[in-house]
């Protein structure tokens, strides 16, 4: 059954049980590509100011949908991986090293493009809630929450619309608080809860990013920095 009608309402319906995290030191961090939507709504209803944790999955050969790590970027980028998932399917060592390295060069190309299209917010001393569009294995956001930990978030809040049972008590377990709004079983996919769930380009990202830039002019008008790269 479809909770979802687009990323965008998975994002206010999760506001919605967010509002008792809102305070002066919380920041929203969106896992990029898909969370980018879902924490755009969530940040505006909070008050709060709207950045990115840089994720890159790690897929298993031949299964691009299937996780078996991921690589978190920061002051020492974090890796997460699923052992379980790994074993099962026979991964090399080699191809887990070689695959790692693309992760980290696809981080880097992200950081560079969206840069001034976000805040960089040190996570020392905030409350850091760590959105995505719905986890699966959860391998990505298991990293983010490792990395905000390492980085001294005061609190690690994950805010989920949907994932697979089994996957919400494991990230549960690690971050300090959890939302999650649908725990569907049996769980086939994120998509299966969304009506429209389109594959996101850098350039609605940046889109996003851009309408949610704080105002910083007497005036509240900025330049549209897509405009300017235009």
């Amino acid at each position: 059954m479809r909770m979802y009608a687009n990323r965008d309402n998975a994002g206010q319906m999760l506001a919605k049980r967010l509002k008792r995290f809102a305070g002066p030191d919380t920041i929203v961090y969106a896992l990029p590509r898909g969370g980018v939507p879902v924490a755009a709504p969530v940040a505006k209803a909070l008050g709060a100011p709207l950045s990115l944790l840089f994720v890159q999955k790690i897929s298993a050969p031949s299964h691009a949908e299937v996780a078996i790590g991921a690589i978190v970027d920061g002051e020492a980028p974090t890796q997460v991986r699923q052992d379980d998932v790994i074993t099962a399917l026979c991964v090399s060592e080699l191809y887990i090293a070689t695959e790692s390295e693309a992760a980290a060069a696809e981080i880097e190309r992200r950081k560079a493009l969206y840069y001034g299209l976000y805040p960089r917010i040190p996570l020392t001393g905030k409350t850091a809630i760590i959105v995505d569009d719905g986890l699966a294995t959860g391998a990505s956001m298991e990293a983010a929450i490792k990395a905000a930990k390492k980085s001294g978030a005061k609190k690690v809040v994950a805010a989920i619309p949907v994932g697979p049972r089994e996957t919400i008590l494991r990230i549960g377990a690690l971050a300090d608080d959890l939302v999650c709004l649908d725990t569907p079983s049996p769980f086939w996919s994120v998509s299966k809860s969304y009506d429209e769930f389109p594959q996101l380009e850098d350039a609605d990202v940046m889109a996003i990013l851009n309408e949610n830039l704080p105002n910083d002019d007497d005036n509240g008008k900025r330049e549209s920095l897509l405009r300017k790269r235009a």
